[in-house]
């Protein structure tokens, strides 16, 4: 009897034993699983992360990066119209009067300013040297080229001068300006040929417009 039950004691630990260690087993398989799915989520995540920070496009430099002010700036009088002996003596230096009476105008990428305006007018001598107006023609975009022009109109102001003569016109050739951002924009001057009216010789202005950079609206 005593033999029995050192035997079914034996059994008891045995199972016992065995009882701990399939519970060992069990846990160990869970935890390895849970290492597996944490192991997973980091490896699912990262590369959305790296994804993002390989394939966001870098920010690119547009053409409206910068803008710049187109500005009729100022102009000059390089040959006075008319003159001795012309139909026209005062607006050539002649002894009733020694300016020409003008008005000039200019385009910059379709857009157009004039000055001082269509009712008024400047007047200027052959050598009076230049006369500054600093007068807006446009706001425009940066790193592009765009087209400009001047053009001039000599009106007859007073009632001698409208019976005497007749006011001229005259228009540039269109020349181009670069409007580069990180470099400085060169004036840009533009000759105008009056179209005549005088019997010796016709008026010829020249025109300078310039590019100022400034911060854009949107900025």
């Amino acid at each position: 009897m005593k033999k029995n039950i050192v035997s079914s004691n034996t059994e008891q630990e045995d199972f016992k034993l065995n009882s701990e260690n399939e519970l060992a087993k069990t846990l160990g398989s869970i935890l390895e699983r849970l290492t597996e799915i944490e192991t997973t989520k980091a490896v699912s995540v990262q590369p959305n992360i790296t994804s993002e920070k390989i394939y966001y496009p870098a920010p690119k430099e547009e053409k409206g990066c910068c803008c710049f002010e187109i500005i009729l700036y100022r102009a000059r009088v390089l040959v006075a119209q008319g003159g001795a002996g012309s139909i026209e003596p005062s607006d050539g230096g002649g002894p009733l009067n020694s300016n020409m009476e003008l008005i000039f105008g200019a385009t910059a990428d379709g857009f157009s300013a004039a000055y001082p305006g269509v009712a008024s007018y400047v007047s200027m001598s052959e050598n009076g040297g230049w006369l500054v107006f600093n007068q807006k023609i446009a706001l425009v975009e940066g790193n592009q080229s765009i087209a400009v022009s001047a053009s001039a109109r000599e009106i007859e102001a007073t009632i001698l001068e409208s019976k005497a003569g007749k006011g001229e016109f005259g228009n540039s050739e269109t020349a181009y300006m670069n409007l580069t951002c990180d470099c400085q924009v060169m004036p840009v001057q533009l000759e105008v040929q009056l179209s005549g009216g005088s019997i010796n010789k016709r008026g010829l202005v020249l025109v300078e417009l310039t590019a100022k950079k400034v911060c854009c609206p949107c900025c």
